[in-house]
């Protein structure tokens, strides 16, 4: 018996550098990725919170780990079980074995909030999935999308413009995208913070300041599809 363990420890011993033995080897699933970005309808009541992502038919129970959602949301309801357009990430999960939550299609417990909006671009965004960010300001009224080839930049009483830009190193987990146009310096600096449109109310987690010469103005953004994949590139050359 003694030479038979022996035996089968040296084999072992000579599988393993082949590519192991199995025998001792355990089994294992690599941990399944359930965090997800998503865009949808927000209802919020004393009683339960519930959320219906953009073009589904599934209804989430839904968990605010942000901190920062619950108040969003009564900012731009009058009432409660009114609703709103929130773009959320967070983690799916199975639904909850009690209480209310077991009628849903599953939990959602949300990490960050992106923006929380009662009008404008809502499930309808044509421009979300082949953007890094979206800034805008009021009083003047402007915009600016950066996408991977260039930013695109919309102000009252001027024509839009597509501009070429440049990614700069700044500190504090901010970015910035600068670029030239008639002379000028144009720059669009984003950092994280939370957001209040001064028309609107509509919240979002980044400020925006957009600066054209020696003029500032300042707004909120929100990060796009793109930049959720982390998947910017270094130097775009032209406009989307």
């Amino acid at each position: 018996m003694l030479f038979t363990v022996r035996s089968f420890v040296s084999l072992c011993a000579l599988t393993s550098l082949l590519g192991g033995c199995s025998v001792f080897d355990t089994p294992s699933t690599p941990p399944q990725d359930n965090t997800a970005r998503l865009q949808g309808m927000l209802t919020w009541t004393n009683q339960q919170h519930t959320f219906v992502p953009c073009n589904e038919g599934r209804t989430f129970w839904l968990e605010d780990h942000s901190q920062q959602l619950e108040q969003a949301f009564w900012n731009l309801a009058p009432g409660s079980g009114m609703q709103v357009f929130a773009d959320l990430s967070g983690e799916l999960k199975g639904k909850p074995k009690q209480g209310s939550g077991m009628r849903s299609d599953g939990l959602f417990e949300v990490q960050q909030v992106h923006r929380v909006n009662a009008e404008g671009l809502q499930c309808v965004d044509l421009n979300f999935a082949a953007s890094l960010w979206r800034a805008h300001g009021n009083e003047p009224g402007w915009s600016v999308r950066i996408g991977r080839q260039g930013m695109q930049l919309e102000r009252a009483d001027f024509p839009p413009m597509a501009l070429p830009y440049i990614v700069e190193a700044v500190p504090n987990g901010q970015h910035s995208y600068s670029s030239e146009a008639n002379g000028q310096r144009i720059e669009l600096n984003l950092q994280p913070g939370e957001c209040r449109d001064s028309m609107t109310g509509a919240f979002s987690n980044w400020q925006a300041r957009l600066s054209i010469g020696d003029k500032v103005f300042r707004g909120c953004a929100y990060p796009g599809a793109l930049q959720t994949a982390e998947s910017q590139p270094s130097k775009p050359l032209s406009a989307d």
